[in-house]
């Protein structure tokens, strides 16, 4: 059984010999990628857009920056926003320093981007993708993540949220179904690749969205995306990453398929068991706490082991590092990680 195989089976909750592992395929594009595929019980996931951008009446720049890092103007008829990103030294994930909103008034021009956001078919883009990752992994096709998320990930800071869900919720739910509408059309360009795994990148955690704030952005979202993409024999691959606990009933009740990214103590809050057991319908793509990466690789291994171990079968599991490890840890610390699912 190939790599691709192996995780394949794994996400469709088949049973299983063999419990797979795989990396976010930026890993392999480090300093530390040439030893990482050596090992070759490690996979490599990839993710691809079906899709791209395009605006009618929005210009938008990216300037490098000396710091590795990108500047990034949208140019709007209400006026200008900018972004700033730098890159973490892991895997070279970027992250927002300076997001586009920086005050209330700067919310009407995000309305404007989203109204004038065109998404264009690139099917090609994520054929050469899966091509490229091939036996040893699998590619995941993305949507735009849900409409809350985005507003604090992408768009304005938590605390620009804050502001506006204390001060303007109404104007805030009516961009959020703007957001829902336009979704819609690269859900549609999502549905006409190959992708069998959808990817959902919602950075889910319980410190920022209540089960209140749950039940009234995250539940009627996946509702709708399930309308669309389970019927075309396609899994929801939902990236929930953060603290879980006080959600684990209504995550119970939310169709999707896969649990990404799912972080078991002691950086999550809810037990890999009690989550397995709880979510009888859904697969645990679990990423290794990142802690953990701290100690020793015979601690990985014992660490690793003991996950396994809270498992009444082996189904519905699959393993994965999905955040940033520090490069001089990772080829020690992943195959001890890969060695204890082997010995398991």
């Amino acid at each position: 059984m190939t790599l691709r195989e192996n995780l394949e089976q794994a996400l469709r909750g088949e049973p299983l010999e063999r419990i797979p592992f795989a990396l976010y395929g930026g890993f392999f594009n480090t300093a530390a990628g040439p030893e990482l595929r050596e090992v070759k019980s490690i996979g490599d996931i990839g993710i691809a857009r079906p899709w791209r951008i395009e605006y009618t009446s929005v210009q938008v720049k990216t300037e490098p920056l000396a710091d590795g890092g990108d500047l990034t103007t949208y140019t709007t008829p209400l006026g200008e926003l900018y972004q700033r990103r730098v890159p973490d030294p892991g895997y070279g994930s970027m992250w927002v320093m300076e997001h586009l909103v920086k005050r209330p008034e700067d919310w009407r021009i995000v309305q404007y981007i989203i109204e004038d956001t065109n998404y264009v078919a690139a099917l090609e883009d994520f054929a050469a993708a899966d091509a490229q990752v091939g036996d040893r992994g699998l590619a995941m096709a993305p949507v735009e993540r849900m409409p809350f998320q985005r507003l604090w990930i992408e768009f304005g800071d938590i605390e620009q949220l804050i502001f506006a869900l204390a001060d303007q919720r109404d104007k805030l739910d009516r961009m959020i179904s703007l957001m829902a509408r336009k979704a819609t059309e690269c859900w549609a360009l999502v549905a006409q690749s190959d992708a069998e795994f959808i990817w959902a990148p919602d950075n889910l955690t319980a410190d920022i969205k209540s089960p209140e704030l749950y039940r009234r952005y995250a539940q009627p979202y996946y509702e709708a995306l399930a309308e669309v993409l389970p019927p075309l024999n396609k899994k929801i691959v939902a990236h929930f990453d953060g603290h879980l606990a006080s959600l684990v009933d209504l995550i119970a009740e939310t169709p999707v398929d896969v649990v990404e990214s799912f972080t078991p103590p002691p950086n999550g809050n809810l037990a890999l068991g009690a989550a397995w057991r709880t979510w009888s319908d859904k697969v645990l793509w679990v990423n290794f706490p990142p802690s953990g990466h701290l100690h020793e690789p015979k601690e990985i291994k014992a660490r690793m082991k003991s996950l396994v171990a809270e498992l009444p079968e082996w189904r519905r599991i699959a393993f994965e590092i999905s955040e940033d490890v520090p490069v001089h840890r990772m080829v020690a610390n992943f195959t001890a990680i890969a060695e204890a699912l082997e010995e398991v």
